[in-house]
């Protein structure tokens, strides 16, 4: 029901290669090609919700849980913005956009998750020393 596709699996694979390679200091200097991929940008968190009816994805607080929401969820239930209420309203991005940010965010949590490790390995070993 939330924030799935293919699209955004393959996006989050090319991503995460992309990621990795940073990581392991594989940045691209002048006689380099051009990157595969678009910087990944900043974005503030965002949770998508497909409606079970029109199947439109509505933007819903990011702090709203699945357990928040129903199975059979449908625009009309859209509490939080009364706008995208109605199945009758166009979706307010496309399926592109809204895949690209969520792979941002994606992207994003793996950079955090990798330098919060690489953080606490840091600690162990001066710690050891």
């Amino acid at each position: 029901m939330t924030q799935g596709s293919d699209g955004l699996d393959a996006l989050g694979d090319l991503a995460s290669r992309e990621a990795e390679l940073l990581k392991l200091g594989h940045t691209q200097g002048p006689a380099q090609a051009a990157p595969a991929v678009a910087p990944i940008r900043q974005v503030t968190p965002q949770k998508w919700v497909q409606c079970s009816h029109c199947q439109k994805w509505r933007k819903v607080p990011f702090t709203v849980t699945d357990d928040d929401l129903s199975d059979t969820w449908e625009c009309r239930g859209n509490v939080w913005d009364q706008r995208h209420a109605s199945c009758d309203v166009p979706q307010e991005l496309s399926n592109q956009a809204i895949d690209e940010i969520l792979n941002s965010m994606q992207v994003q949590n793996e950079i955090m998750e990798e330098d919060a490790r690489g953080h606490q390995l840091q600690q162990q070993q001066q710690q050891q020393q």
